[in-house]
């Protein structure tokens, strides 16, 4: 079956934008196939719409984790604070560019790749996508059965829990059925006043009642520089398809900065807070307690949910829900690149697959120590992907001001419009995404987390730096044989070849 091309502009309209729980577009399609593979600029969203969403993504119990490792790594809590700040200042930067790519195509970041990275890359890049995302969503799965474990001292075994979790991972997947508007829906409404009212009351009561125990610098018990606990900060809340949520956004930069400010400080910062606070207060009382999580959940129930061990159950599963729900969201819409061409298919085969797919990460990543687990996921989330998206945003945005080579990105191609391959743009992401695997050492088996072996800076930066700066040299390179041959080493689908481009980004927004 041949894919249909839909203009964005040309196409009817669907519906005015919507809070409906469940429509029929999002049923359907969610724009993510090349007939239906463009947000139209009249379905964009507000700008609070995404303040909430992005909360809900970058807040919760994962966001903890790293607060807990930086105390266990000797660090005060002034210098926790100021990592965090850090590391979200740096993920700022890409996010910015990320957002800014997926709001101006109102495109996946799978299939922008059609687009900018050819056939194979594409490929590729959903492949990555569908490992990183599922990945996560199968130690948050795990995770969650962790907590509630902790919470209610069931003393769970390996199996079981396991079995829990595979469960988990299966009913974790029923929010992406109606796509992205039950999603933010679900956290505007519900996830959000929760979790920013228990989070808050947590850090803030840490402040004002036990102030005076916060002031030292706890005890090195696993040692973690800083180049790499900023790199495990960034790890932890980046997403990698951001382009997948901000491409239903308004072209503003002024609502992707509010919106991420927001995520930023009152979840990532004040999740990262509240963990060191728990890890400080527990450990000045026996300093031979357990600082993973699951142990700390019935103490930080009591010190802040007044012992409502039920109610701490209620937030545990409705945050980790909505966490996988992002998740699920960027694999479907990576599945939904390679096989919603195929005669018959739709989104809701492509939900039940990645629940299958969900149920197996379950079982490889929470194979050895889940706190591995998290390390691995992380670290490859961190610079796997989002070394496609700053290629592509580099090429969208950089080459037409700096060398003249302009893509419009106002059609999805289909596979068979797609060129085979952008030579430079595929180069540069293996290079920088392999620099970034030996750097980490993202693979190997030890019997720390990755983490504590990649003191060689921050790495995620270095790896989004080095994909940046590969692809404007193989551009460079590319225009050594005139406009024709440049635009055929940079894998131009076919409708762009052989045509003199405007010097400047040419997308939906400015044609």
């Amino acid at each position: 079956m041949t894919e249909d091309v839909q203009s964005p502009r040309t196409a009817p309209p669907t519906s005015a934008p919507s809070d409906a729980l469940i429509t029929t577009e999002g049923l359907q399609h969610d724009y993510t196939s090349a007939e239906n593979g463009i947000v139209p600029l009249a379905e964009r969203k507000p700008l609070f719409h995404f303040a909430a969403l992005w909360l809900t993504l970058e807040s919760g119990f994962t966001y903890i984790v790293p607060g807990i490792a930086l105390h266990s790594a000797g660090f005060s809590l002034l210098a926790t604070v100021g990592m965090l700040l850090l590391g979200m200042a740096l993920y700022l930067a890409y996010g910015m560019a990320a957002a800014h790519l997926g709001a101006r195509t109102g495109q996946t970041v799978a299939l922008l790749s059609r687009s900018v990275l050819g056939s194979v890359g594409s490929g590729v890049v959903s492949v990555v996508l569908i490992f990183t995302q599922t990945g996560w969503a199968g130690f948050q799965a795990y995770f969650t059965i962790t907590l509630l474990d902790g919470l209610f001292g069931w003393d769970l075994g390996a199996t079981t829990t396991m079995a829990w979790a595979c469960v988990a991972a299966v009913l974790m997947v029923v929010n992406n059925v109606v796509g992205f508007q039950g999603i933010a829906v679900f956290a505007r409404r519900i996830v959000t006043p929760i979790l920013l009212a228990w989070t808050v009351y947590l850090v803030l009561k840490g402040i004002v009642t036990d102030g005076g125990q916060l002031t030292g610098t706890p005890p090195e018990v696993a040692p973690l520089a800083v180049g790499p606990a900023i790199a495990l900060i960034i790890g932890t809340a980046i997403w990698g398809a951001e382009a997948d949520i901000w491409r239903y956004s308004p072209p503003r930069p002024r609502v992707y900065l509010v919106s991420y400010g927001f995520a930023f400080l009152a979840g990532v910062t004040v999740s990262g807070i509240g963990g060191w606070i728990a890890a400080e207060l527990v450990t000045r009382e026996n300093p031979e307690a357990s600082t993973a999580l699951g142990d700390l959940l019935p103490w930080m129930t009591d010190y802040s949910l007044f012992g409502l061990s039920i109610l701490m159950a209620v937030i545990v599963v409705v945050v980790q829900v909505s966490l996988n729900d992002g998740n699920y969201y960027e694999s479907i819409n990576a599945i939904q690149n390679l096989l919603s061409h195929v005669r018959g298919w739709s989104r809701y085969y492509a939900c039940a697959l990645v629940a299958v797919l969900g149920v197996l990460a379950t079982l490889y990543i929470n194979s050895g120590s889940n706190l591995d687990g998290f390390a691995k996921i992380a670290t490859l989330g961190a610079i796997g992907s989002p070394c496609a998206t700053i290629i592509m945003a580099t090429d969208h945005f950089v080459l037409p001001r700096l060398l003249g080579i302009s893509r419009p990105l106002v059609t999805v191609p289909t596979w068979t419009q797609s060129a085979r391959i952008n030579l430079p743009g595929l180069l540069a992401l293996v290079l920088a995404v392999s620099y970034g695997v030996v750097t980490t050492g993202v693979f190997n088996s030890f019997t720390q987390p990755s983490w504590y072996w990649a003191d060689v800076g921050i790495a995620a930066l270095e790896t989004w730096v080095l994909a940046a700066l590969l692809y404007v040299l193989g551009a460079l390179l590319s225009q050594r044989g005139g406009r024709d041959r440049t635009q055929t080493l940079l894998g131009f689908p076919a409708f762009s070849r052989g045509v003199e481009h405007p010097a400047r980004p040419v997308d939906v927004v400015e044609p």
